[in-house]
């Protein structure tokens, strides 16, 4: 008996040691969580003292994200400043008609947008300052990250108030990967496109998140690479923004509007890539900007060493200024101006 309470003692003892170091183990991790959460309060002020805030976006069931109305912004901490006007678009600077009787609209992603570039700096302002007539206004429609079912929705939403005669859809070769939740689904990329989602809404909120963004961008491959759906659904999700374009071609046809596709060549090998959006252009009777790679080799050829691409891959105002004057060539040569 009295071996038995003995060890029912030594069992109990062991047991309150045990609870003590548990204790002392919540406890411990308790303030890591709370110093860390600290820290990072204090980084992402010190961050939006610095820095400013990063665009904001409001979630939508049809186009999943828009831009915000009304605010100030970077795409790039350190960067420039992105004006977003009281309709959610970016601030054309060039504009000079009051009361313009023409009106050009520029649907797309981060390239129509304007990355890291100035207001001043993007295609939409640089066209503008080209065409330089006080009767032609354009707008700037671009949203980061779109893709072609996204570009050609949120211009439905807003055909009303943009009222525009002129579209000018601009598209990168990776849009064809941005596709619709349930076809992502489909094909069994559900789980990694909730990655891209979360990584992305931490950057949008969050301006220490965005800092940090280059120094992670290695980690961040994993998630936002696309290397693997390019492969194996590029040719499929192709097919499906075809019949988007050539539907959203025959509507603004039925309306006395022209649309101008612009397949936005920023880089070497695009070449197939170019071949297919021309390709398609000429059998449904689009006009399609076809020669900004070719101006950019040209550029290239005669000032070596100049940079067209920002630290983070997208155009710089150089490249864009290269697009604008390809797209406003085009405008001339169909007598859109007429």
């Amino acid at each position: 008996m009295p071996e038995t309470i003995g060890k029912y003692i030594k069992i109990l003892q062991k047991l309150r040691t045990m609870r003590k170091k548990l204790v002392r183990l919540a406890m411990n991790i308790s303030v890591l969580v709370v110093t860390v959460l600290l820290l990072l309060v204090v980084c992402e002020v010190g961050s939006r003292i610095i820095f400013g805030h990063s665009l904001e976006f409001t979630s939508t069931e049809d186009t999943l994200w828009e831009i915000k109305p009304d605010q100030k912004g970077f795409t790039v901490p350190n960067r420039n400043l992105a004006n977003i006007n009281k309709f959610g678009m970016r601030e054309t600077v060039n504009n000079i008609g009051i009361y313009p009787q023409q009106r050009i609209v520029m649907i797309g992603d981060s390239f129509t947008f304007g990355w890291g570039v100035k207001d001043n700096e993007t295609m939409a302002s640089q066209l503008a300052g080209l065409i330089d007539k006080q009767n032609v206004d354009v707008s700037n429609l671009g949203v980061p990250g779109y893709g072609i079912f996204q570009m050609i929705g949120l211009y439905d939403k807003k055909e009303d108030m943009l009222d525009a005669e002129v579209v000018v859809l601009t598209f990168v070769e990776d849009d064809m990967l941005r596709q619709p939740p349930e076809l992502m689904n489909e094909k069994g990329l559900e789980q990694k496109q909730r990655l891209r989602e979360v990584a992305r809404a931490v950057l949008r909120r969050s301006t220490f998140a965005a800092v940090m963004k280059p120094m992670v961008k290695r980690s961040l491959g994993g998630i936002f690479g696309l290397s693997e759906e390019k492969e194996l659904f590029w040719p499929e999700f192709w097919e499906k923004d075809k019949e988007r374009m050539r539907e959203f071609k025959e509507v603004l046809n039925s309306q006395d509007k022209i649309l101008i596709i612009v397949p936005y060549v920023y880089k070497e090998g695009q070449e197939e890539f170019l071949k297919k959006a021309v390709d398609f252009a000429e059998e449904n009777d689009i006009i399609v900007v076809k020669d900004i790679g070719k101006r950019r080799k040209d550029f290239l050829s005669e000032n070596e060493g100049v940079e067209l691409r920002l630290e983070e891959g997208h155009p710089n105002e150089v490249l864009h200024f290269i697009a604008s004057e390809a797209i406003y060539d085009v405008l001339v040569e169909y007598k859109v101006f007429d």
